[in-house]
């Protein structure tokens, strides 16, 4: 530009020289020269229709006479000259848009467009700016489909059968990958206004000695990158990796790239990778106090590189377990995180215990640590760290988290390798626990509450408490004679614990046809748990049968299989003991020689408490057999019950039977019953029916004989002229 010569007269040459003492071969060639006024700039709009890989520029058309083109330059720092990268150029004046393909996702691109005229004058525009979007959350790729808004370098690739079950993949390379390769497969997202989002993976790795797979995590537009999870050596099976995000949960450009770098020896077939997705962290129940001890696997954590191990484990048949192979990658770290927040409102003096072994080699150690912000921020409690030079079997670790009570916090374990080592360390970790200084409260095993048992000295089990430092548990066991634990009838005080569960069989012996109530206490040196909830148990040496049925008519006629079967439900003397089901049969011989109906599995839906006027009526059809009954046929009933035993009862006293497809019409039904007037005068209405009628009384459901006390009537009411003759009880109607 010779702007600052505006409203001057000037002379003007070209100089070509040498200097130096030199004689340098040099040749220079000009031609069309031009001095004039720049032709107006094109007016660049805002970038519009942002897409993971794609922005799209609009811009104002030139007027201009003689138009040559409109350049568009693109740069990835806030400066745009004609040095920058040419993305595009157009001779055709009314073009006005252009999309830019191929872009990093979440990355941030400048842009300007140049005017150029027949001379070869240019006039850069305005310059404008936008970043590029990412995967939303949540999001997830099997790969099965063109990778969606992924960078690759180098080789990597989704291919054909590189996934899990033989499907689609992202590999570092279809075959082996190459010598001194450093390339990556990225990603980018934006995370602000997430809570806990976590990234999730499927993957298996064949890797050469020195060579190395890193997922690599950026905040920064990939000036500084953090490893979070590395891989070497092989594991041909596919597992699963979980990466906790809540340190970047308020950042909008996130990049992660999985990424390969190799030595110049011996190549390898590479990392496989599938099934990636990033969404918000369902967080698991996590309860103060809290145990694991890895028997239930890693379903209460996030682990990237962390594995359950049945390697020697300080207690049951697991530990969990930092690394397979013998060496993390280079600068790698990898986190166990718990998957729940734990809150320690109610906590008075919360502990951290856990037992840990292994060994820390060149640049690598432990850590645990503590967020009060939900992940943004994590404090190491320095009480517990481990460094290089760790070599021990197992230990026992503790440190006080007093600190944190009325908080709720995460919390997670991290070991890592720095100053760009990889070096050989192994960490397994067991029995983790945060809790008070005293045990947890044993819990119920057997017998189950309300249970029976057939013994007088029964053994009582508790499935074993939990005591937060490690410390030897011991167990008190009482047994009481009464709801309120006021009479206590046999103890233990100190009880040595078993392995899981802790037993102690009573002993002394207990009455039979009994209830009785227990309880547990835990105990570590002078720290005592709560007791467990008291429950109870019945005794039941000698079972007894359950009580007969009573069935209230002798006699009944049905005209088909509509009609019903009524009898009054029994019970079981043995405390704790219940009718289980009923047996019924029906025959047309009084001695049940051949039962039409045979059925001993009829199950009823009863209250718990029976009361004196609870009666059970099923329609024949529900019965087995009942299609076979004749019409014209006396048939004879009975019922009896078993109870949990399958010890049968009596059959019910006397003969019951009903006459089978008779016609019956007009059937009586109670209309009204009005309550006794001051002279005690109580009146009975019934439906109109062409049979005569019988009001009949009994004082209780006890028993068959009804007392008559008007009839036959021809009438539709009845009325009682002396209630208090039947101060109390039933009336029921018959019909002939």
């Amino acid at each position: 530009a010779l702007t600052s010569y505006t409203n001057r007269t000037v002379r003007v040459r070209f100089q070509a020289w040498s200097y130096n003492g030199s004689a340098p071969d040099e040749d220079l060639v000009l031609d069309k020269i031009t001095i004039e006024d720049a032709p107006p700039p094109v007016l660049l709009n805002p970038i519009d229709e942002v897409s993971v890989s794609t922005l799209r520029l609009t811009w104002t058309p030139t007027g201009l006479v003689n138009f040559r083109e409109y350049r568009i330059y693109r740069s990835e720092s806030s400066s745009v000259t004609e040095a920058s990268i040419l993305v595009a150029s157009f001779t055709n004046q009314a073009v006005m848009a252009f999309v830019d393909t191929g872009l990093m996702a979440r990355k941030k691109y400048y842009y300007r467009i140049f005017l150029y005229n027949n001379s070869d004058t240019s006039t850069g525009g305005n310059q404008a700016s936008a970043m590029t979007g990412g995967v939303t959350v949540p999001w997830s790729d099997n790969f099965e489909t063109n990778a969606v808004g992924w960078t690759f370098t180098g080789s990597w690739t989704n291919w054909p059968g590189g996934g899990r079950n033989g499907s689609m993949g992202l590999l570092d390379s279809p075959g082996d990958y190459a010598n001194s390769a450093d390339s990556w497969a990225q990603f980018a997202v934006n995370l602000s206004g997430t809570t806990w989002p976590v990234l999730r993976f499927w993957d298996r790795h064949a890797l050469a000695d020195n060579d190395w797979g890193r997922l690599e995590i950026s905040s920064d537009a990939g000036a500084n990158w953090r490893p979070v999870y590395g891989v070497s050596s092989t594991r041909t099976n596919w597992a699963e990796q979980s990466i906790d995000l809540s340190p970047w949960r308020n950042q909008s450009q996130v990049w992660f790239r999985f990424h390969l770098f190799t030595d110049g020896s011996v190549p390898n077939d590479g990392w496989s990778v599938d099934d990636v997705g990033l969404a918000e962290h369902v967080p698991v129940a996590v309860g103060y106090p809290f145990y694991e001890n890895f028997e239930n696997g890693l379903t209460n954590w996030l682990h990237a590189g962390w594995i359950t191990d049945t390697n020697a484990p300080y207690g049951g048949g697991y530990a969990v377990h930092d690394t397979v192979p013998l060496r993390i990658a280079p600068d790698t770290t990898l986190w166990l995180t718990l998957a729940g927040e734990l809150n320690l409102t109610n906590a008075v003096d919360p502990q951290l215990t856990f037992w840990v072994r292994g060994y820390l080699w060149h640049y690598s150690g432990l850590r645990f640590q503590v967020s009060t912000d939900g992940g943004l921020t994590w404090a190491e409690l320095a009480a517990v760290n481990l460094d290089t030079g760790f070599n021990a079997d197992w230990t026992r670790k503790q440190v006080a988290l007093t600190s944190y009570t009325n908080q709720t916090v995460r919390v997670r374990f991290q070991t890592w390798s720095y100053n760009g080592s990889a070096p050989d360390e192994d960490i397994f970790l067991d029995n983790i626990g945060i809790g008070e200084f005293a045990p947890s409260a044993p819990s119920l095993h057997s017998p189950r509450d309300q249970g029976i048992v057939g013994v007088l000295r029964p053994t009582l089990i508790v499935n074993n408490a939990i005591d937060y430092q490690g410390d030897p548990v011991s167990y008190r066991f009482e047994v009481y004679a009464d709801a309120g634990l006021s009479n206590l009838v046999a103890q233990v005080p100190v009880m040595a614990a078993g392995w899981n569960t802790t037993a102690w069989q009573v002993d002394v012996n207990l009455l039979d046809h009994a209830q009785y109530w227990w309880r547990c206490l835990a105990s570590s040196g002078p720290n005592i748990s709560p007791w467990m909830p008291a429950t109870s148990f019945y005794i039941n040496h000698t079972n007894r049968a359950p009580f007969a049925v009573v069935i209230p008519s002798g006699w009944l006629t049905l005209s088909n299989t509509d009609g019903v079967l009524t009898w009054y439900p029994t019970t079981d003397p043995d405390p704790g003991d219940y009718v289980l089901a009923y047996q019924v049969q029906v025959d047309d011989d009084p001695d049940f020689g051949s039962p039409v109906i045979d059925q001993g599995d009829v199950q009823l839906a009863l209250p718990e408490e029976l009361t004196s006027w609870l009666s059970v009526s099923l329609p024949l059809k529900e019965f087995v057999g009942a299609d076979h009954l004749q019409a014209g046929h006396r048939y004879y009933w009975r019922v009896r019950a078993v109870d949990s035993y399958y010890t049968l009862s009596e059959w019910p006293a006397g003969e019951h039977w009903f006459q089978f497809g008779a016609t019956v019409t007009d059937p009586l039904r109670l209309t009204a019953l009005s309550s006794p007037d001051a002279a005690g005068r109580m009146t009975l209405e019934w439906s109109v029916t062409g049979s005569r009628v019988y009001v009949e009384f009994k004082p209780s459901l006890e028993g068959l004989n009804w007392q008559t006390i008007a009839g036959p009537l021809s009438a539709h009411s009845f009325t009682i002229t002396n209630s208090a003759t039947m101060p109390t009880g039933f009336l029921r109607l018959r019909q002939e």
